[in-house]
C-alpha cells in the first residue's frame, strides 16, 4: 500500500506512506527487471518519508522472517533481518542470510540514510564467508569485514575483503581500424624485450595510456561513482586466476595465470580510483 503526496519542486514537503505484509516485497521483481525474485517468508515494512527531496527524512522498519530470494541466479535462503529507519539514520538491528552452498553474510550496526553525518559509533559492519559472486567478468568466493560510513546513498567502504578462489576474465577490448593518414610513432623500448627469463621482471605501469591501465579502466562499472573506498584493503589469492578473453580461433584463453597479492583501495568506484600494493602471478 502506497499513500501519500511527492511535489514536483524539490523544496515542497513529502508525505508519503508505504506498508507491506507477506509476500509484498515480490515487487522488487518488477523493479529489479528480473535480478530480484521473492519466493518466499514473510516481510513486514512500514515506511514514512517526509521533508523535502532536497533533504529527505524516513522513519519505520522493515522485519524479515525465513526469506528466501534469489539475487541474480544466487539463492539467498534463512534470511532474517530487522531494520529500523530513524530520520536521516538506519540502524541494522539484526541481519544474517545463507547464500549460495556455503556463503554466510552477516551484518549490523547504523549507517546515515540519505546523507552523511554525524559519525556512528558502531558503524555498519557487513561479514561474509564463502560468498559467491558471479558477474560476466568474474567468478569468485568471497569473505570480508567491512566497515561501510558515509551513508546509505553515498557509502564509503573500509575494512578488508579477500578473494581467495575463483577467476577473473577481462572483457576483450575492442580492435580499432588504424588511421593510414597519420605518420607512424615510433614504438619505445619496453623492459620485457629485454628480459633474461631468469631474474624476476618487476613492472610499474604508470602510463595511462598503456593497455593493461586501459583494461582496468574499462573494467570498472559506470555510474557507481557514488561508492568510494577507505583504505580497503582487498587480499588476492592463493588460488584466484586471471585469464585472457578466449581466442577468437581456438575458442580457449591465450593466457591464464594464478595470481596472488594485497592492493590498497580509494577513492571513487571510477577511473579515478587509487588502487596501490603487489600483485604477483605465481604461475601460469
Amino acid at each position: 500500500k502506497i499513500v501519500g503526496q511527492v511535489p514536483l519542486t524539490p523544496s515542497l514537503p513529502i508525505d508519503l506512506r508505504v506498508e507491506s505484509h507477506g509476500d509484498g516485497l515480490a515487487f522488487l521483481d518488477g523493479l529489479s527487471d528480473g535480478a530480484i525474485l521473492w519466493k518466499e517468508g514473510t516481510a513486514d515494512l512500514r515506511f514514512i518519508i517526509r521533508g523535502t527531496l532536497e533533504e529527505p527524512e524516513a522513519n519505520g522498519f522493515l522485519v524479515v522472517n525465513n526469506g528466501e530470494l534469489s539475487i541474480m541466479d544466487k539463492v539467498v535462503e534463512e534470511l532474517e533481518a530487522s531494520i529500523l529507519f530513524d530520520f536521516n539514520r538506519l540502524e541494522v538491528e539484526r541481519f544474517n542470510a545463507n547464500i549460495g552452498t556455503d556463503g554466510i553474510i552477516k551484518g549490523s550496526g547504523s549507517i546515515a540514510l540519505f546523507r552523511p553525518g554525524v559519525e556512528e559509533t558502531y558503524p555498519l559492519s557487513i561479514e561474509m564467508n564463502d560468498v559467491p559472486l558471479k558477474l560476466p567478468v568474474v567468478d569468485l568466493q568471497v569473505a570480508s569485514n567491512l566497515k561501510i560510513r558515509g551513508a546509505l546513498l553515498q557509502p564509503k567502504i573500509g575494512g578488508e575483503l579477500s578473494v581467495k578462489e575463483g577467476s577473473i576474465s577481462p572483457p576483450k577490448q575492442k580492435s580499432t581500424e588504424p588511421n593510414r593518414d597519420t605518420q607512424p610513432v615510433k614504438k619505445r623500448q619496453l623492459p620485457e624485450q629485454q628480459w633474461d627469463m631468469k631474474t624476476p621482471l618487476v613492472l610499474f605501469v604508470q602510463d595511462t595510456e598503456a593497455p593493461a591501465t586501459k583494461m582496468l579502466k574499462s573494467s570498472l562499472p559506470v555510474g557507481l561513482s557514488v561508492i568510494s573506498f577507505d583504505n580497503l584493503r582487498l587480499r588476492l589469492g592463493p588460488n584466484l586466476r586471471i585469464t585472457s578473453p578466449p581466442n577468437a580461433f581456438t575458442r580457449q584463453p591465450l593466457a591464464i595465470f594464478n595470481a596472488a597479492g594485497l592492493l590498497t583501495l580509494n577513492g571513487a568506484l571510477d577511473q579515478s580510483l587509487n588502487a596501490s600494493g603487489v600483485l604477483r602471478l605465481t604461475q601460469g
